[in-house]
């Protein structure tokens, strides 16, 4: 299970950036990045909770994993937000999405980065 949640939360890694990179670059949100947003969150969920099942304590506060949980939730309302936007929202809002998914993507770097350390330790 360990080495699951540890290749899913890379493949989150991959495909939520490729998306969020991909819509800075382009200057506007597109379906090829909603596409990697769904992946990058499916990626997320099942690497916490691979993660989760691993932990002697899945729901132990500490820095790892209240910014965890953050990070997912903002994840999410990323996704479901962007998705609305693609349907339903203005050039304009399209346009400026990309601000909004490029700071949760800095936020969610916190957790992974965390993540990281912790796994060096133990």
């Amino acid at each position: 299970m360990l080495i699951s949640g540890i290749i899913l939360v890379f493949l989150a890694l991959i495909f939520y950036s490729i998306g969020v990179w991909n819509e800075m670059h382009q200057g506007e949100l597109k379906k090829f990045h909603l596409i990697m947003f769904w992946i990058g969150l499916l990626c997320d969920i099942l690497s916490t909770l691979c993660m989760g099942l691993v932990s002697k304590t899945p729901f132990e506060i500490n820095l790892h994993c209240v910014t965890g949980w953050i990070a997912l939730l903002m994840m999410v309302f990323n996704t479901l937000y962007s998705t609305y936007i693609f349907f339903k929202g203005s050039k304009k809002q399209k346009q400026n999405i990309k601000l909004v998914s490029l700071i949760i993507w800095f936020v969610w770097l916190v957790p992974f980065v965390s993540g990281m350390f912790i796994g060096m330790k133990g």
